[in-house]
């Protein structure tokens, strides 16, 4: 499976600015709490918004021997 159709097929929708902000203010108060389950849900959540640019990144890096 080449690189853009595995983004295809794992696309997520992503955030508003709002959405974001309450995931983290919601990530802070787990983490007061020690919610362990809660916390790796969260940071799950959030780290797939940045799966665009990481598979952008690996996109243009695709060519090089590495």
């Amino acid at each position: 499976m080449t690189i853009g159709n595995l983004y295809r097929y794992n696309k997520t929708v992503m955030l508003t600015e709002q959405e974001e902000k309450a995931l983290f203010l919601e990530l802070r108060n787990h983490q007061k709490e020690n919610n362990l389950r809660e916390i790796n849900r969260l940071q799950s959540k959030l780290l797939l918004q940045f799966k665009p640019v990481v598979f952008g990144a690996v996109n243009k890096m695709s060519g090089y021997a590495l």
